[in-house]
């Protein structure tokens, strides 16, 4: 009988030399679909098969799995593009934290507050903790995936600037057709990779440390 021990290593193995072969690709959209679904595939043996709800399965890779530290911010580009402006506490703090960038700098999202900063210190209201909630990094993130994987392009408008950028960030870009100016998000190929590479590690770790077959939270056979 195999061992688990050896069921990890060939599992992950597997993985890894997934990773390295769309590390190799030159076309950044392929490696972005790519790296993104073989998150989702990790994100399953993360969550032992039970969760079915891909979002959820999606943001517990993230958050627990990977412990990415960018997880909970708010961005606050993204969070005043889509809040109704209103006067209250909530609309004054956001507008005076977008009114802070400046047009010849690039931001990474290491500027962003916690989503934490907010429901502790400002009285907001059911729909404005939801939306709070939705512009976090962790579920925008996976609302890029979503775009990657269902209509085979990135969302917004942002390009990558650089093709060693690890960190996502913000740059301010100018349509020319309607002469409006936006701050665009980007999450770089060079930061999902990394996201996909953690994610392998720690659940190589997790798996080992549980001694739990890896396969067995996959179906496999004739039919499906």
């Amino acid at each position: 009988m195999i061992k688990n021990e050896e069921l990890i290593s060939k599992f992950c193995s597997y993985f890894d030399s997934r990773i390295k072969e769309i590390e190799n690709l030159n076309n950044r959209l392929y490696q972005k679909i790519l790296i993104v679904t073989l998150m989702d595939t990790l994100s399953i043996a993360w969550t032992r098969g039970s969760e079915k709800r891909n979002k959820l399965r999606f943001c517990k890779l993230i958050r627990e799995c990977i412990k990415w530290e960018g997880s909970d911010r708010i961005s606050i580009p993204m969070l005043n593009y889509r809040l109704v402006k209103r006067s209250n506490l909530l609309n004054d703090k956001i507008t005076a934290l977008f009114n802070n960038y400046k047009e010849e700098r690039i931001y990474r999202i290491d500027t962003d507050p916690f989503y934490s900063d907010f429901i502790e210190n400002i009285l907001i209201t059911k729909e404005e903790e939801n939306l709070l909630k939705d512009t976090r990094h962790t579920e925008l993130l996976y609302k890029y995936r979503n775009n990657l994987i269902h209509e085979f392009r990135e969302p917004g408008h942002g390009m990558e600037i650089s093709n060693d950028n690890e960190s996502p960030y913000y740059y301010l870009m100018l349509n020319l057709r309607t002469n409006v100016e936006t701050w665009e998000l980007v999450y770089p190929k060079l930061f999902l990779i990394k996201l996909a590479k953690t994610a392998l590690i720690s659940l190589k770790h997790n798996l080992l440390e549980k001694d739990l077959n890896p396969y067995s939270f996959f179906k496999f056979g004739t039919p499906w």
